[in-house]
């Protein structure tokens, strides 16, 4: 379920010319779908948050207006369809080059309970099962499940992908696959009939 996810721009100490503040944080993760915009709490001068050699309005359609009495101006929302590379994207105020930031956006794959599942049956399940990625573009895999679980290549292979199992309400490490794979079927380690396959394009 997408969220809104708030980057602030917090005015600097010694404003400069090209840097009256930071964005904060600088460097962000957030899911494929949610909705991110920026908070600014700069009183005296106004920003535009674009992506690196991207248009001016490209995220931000015009100028965050400056914070007056205790409202911060806002701006518009922006979303990834998709996942980032692992590197994320960078982007820069339009009006103060030295103001920079990286947004990573990764896709998600769900391990949720299986409520009512029979003894000997998958407990929980990947979903979606069968997720089409592009080569180098960031994941993970959230375990909304009671119990851990940890997705591996196979169950000889635990360790191949992660160093330990993601317990429950947490996220697997950022992670991306550097090859295309039509179909690559993996498990969990721990509850080898829980299965799932990503499409690596």
């Amino acid at each position: 379920m997408a969220q809104q996810v708030k980057i602030d721009i917090d005015p600097t100490p010694q404003p400069l010319s090209n840097k009256t503040a930071v964005f904060n944080p600088q460097k962000i993760v957030v899911t494929a779908g949610d909705l991110i915009f920026w908070r600014n709490n700069d009183t005296r001068y106004t920003h535009q948050p674009k992506p690196v050699n991207g248009a001016t309005n490209a995220w931000v359609t015009t100028p965050i207006s400056v914070k007056l009495d205790d409202q911060a101006g806002t701006s518009n929302t922006l979303s990834f369809n998709s996942g980032t590379t692992i590197s994320g994207v960078p982007y820069v105020c339009a009006q103060h080059s030295g103001e920079t930031g990286t947004i990573i956006a990764v896709n998600n794959i769900n391990i949720n309970n299986l409520p009512g599942a029979q003894p000997g049956a998958a407990q929980a399940a990947f979903a979606p099962k069968k997720q089409t990625l592009g080569v180098n573009e960031a994941f993970v895999w959230s375990n909304n499940d009671g119990t851990a679980h940890w997705p591996a290549p196979s169950t000889s292979q635990q360790n191949a992908w992660f160093q330990a199992p993601i317990q429950p309400g947490q996220k697997s490490p950022v992670f991306y696959l550097t090859q295309s794979n039509p179909n690559l079927t993996y498990v969990c380690a721990l509850h080898p009939n829980e299965t799932g396959t990503i499409v690596v394009q």
